[in-house]
């Protein structure tokens, strides 16, 4: 997807959700505290480390690079955000000022990152994106890692991969086309009612 388009779809979508971002970020304070928004470290185009902006939906204990379904640090009102991915709209400016795409793999956590695979170098010359080309397959991932007793390491072994294959099987026959009905697809995924899960 284009620059030029990206800002076209995302400034109204950022301008318009910030009423409720602030809201959002005002309740977060209210019932657990500052911060408000998480900045967390993740490798973007060409390797580049930068922050990814999320309104908080964990408490401010350290753990897993990854979080689970039962995962001890997310409060009720964090699975709520995460399954409508409500914690995510902040992502929205870094759209819009050129850190992210609209479609594109997502950028990944460096504890994450397979260094050995070269496949990791490819997918890293691709600009990230806010809505991931894999993200239908791995909507659930949350529960994929559900009492795993090394999230992390399962994440790395099992879902890593995948997500690099399916990343990169997208960007060799990607088509515009093809962007902005994953782009409707995932929106109809996430906000739509679902009659199974």
């Amino acid at each position: 997807m284009t620059r030029i388009l990206d800002l076209l779809l995302a400034l109204p979508l950022a301008l318009a959700t910030s009423p409720l971002v602030f809201l959002l970020a005002l309740y977060v304070v209210a019932v657990d505290g500052w911060p408000a928004f998480h900045r967390d470290l993740r490798l973007g185009h060409h390797g580049r480390p930068f922050r990814l902006l999320k309104i908080r939906s964990l408490s401010r204990a350290t753990g897993a690079a990854v979080t689970a379904a039962d995962d001890p640090r997310l409060r009720p009102w964090g699975r709520f955000l995460r399954r409508h991915r409500l914690d995510e709209l902040p992502q929205l400016w870094q759209v819009v000022s050129g850190r992210l795409a609209l479609v594109g793999p997502r950028p990944e956590s460096p504890r994450l990152v397979l260094a050995d695979d070269p496949r990791e170098e490819e997918l890293g010359r691709l600009r990230p994106g806010l809505v991931d080309p894999a993200l239908l397959d791995f909507l659930d991932e949350d529960e994929m890692l559900r009492d795993r007793p090394d999230p992390e390491a399962w994440y790395r072994c099992h879902l890593r991969p995948r997500k690099l294959e399916a990343a990169l099987a997208w960007s060799r026959r990607r088509r515009l086309r093809d962007d902005l009905l994953l782009l409707l697809r995932t929106a109809g995924r996430i906000w739509l009612p679902r009659r199974s899960r």
